[in-house]
């Protein structure tokens, strides 16, 4: 509990755009064993993806073919 978090984030975060698609999110969280990608426009953070996220979003297109 007394640890710096810098000593456990990764110093050069990743971003995605809002605008970037969810397949270029599995890519980069696949890639890179992230779980959560900031979502980045014009240098302001727009929002975050997540692992979460995309496994509600594949659920939902799922069930939409049945």
């Amino acid at each position: 509990m007394e640890s710096p978090i810098s000593k456990w984030m990764q110093p050069n975060v990743e971003t995605l755009s809002p605008e970037a698609t969810v397949g270029d999110a599995v890519r980069l969280m696949n890639e890179r064993s992230f779980r959560n990608i900031p979502l980045v426009k014009e240098g302001e953070l727009a929002g975050s993806i997540s692992v979460f996220d995309i496994i509600t979003y594949l659920r939902s297109a799922i069930r939409k073919l049945r």
